[in-house]
């Protein structure tokens, strides 16, 4: 059980990476330690922030279906409800898009 929980978490991350990759090759097919740091607009951030909650959300929810540990369970139930009240608040401080 463990190993489907390790390896499916890892298959997504390396999915991001490979995706931060192909846009770093789109940009003159160089990466720089500037490509690796933070986000600089609201935009950005924004992304980054709902792909992170996504992949906490989704990884904790494997977590619940998966393990029949209680203390495991309760930290990936916990996970689940911060990180949605975390997506909510930020998209309503966002407010709607144009």
């Amino acid at each position: 059980m463990k190993f489907v929980l390790i390896a499916a978490s890892t298959a997504m991350l390396l999915g991001g990476c490979s995706t931060m990759m192909a846009d770093d090759m789109e940009m003159g097919g160089r990466m720089t330690a500037g490509s690796m740091a933070m986000p600089t607009t609201a935009s950005a951030y924004m992304e980054m922030a709902h792909s992170s909650d996504m992949f906490e959300i989704e990884s904790s929810r494997m977590a619940l279906q998966m393990s029949r540990n209680q203390a495991v369970r309760s930290f990936a139930q916990m996970m689940v409800n911060d990180h949605t009240r975390m997506m909510n608040e930020m998209m309503a401080m966002a407010g709607p898009r144009a």
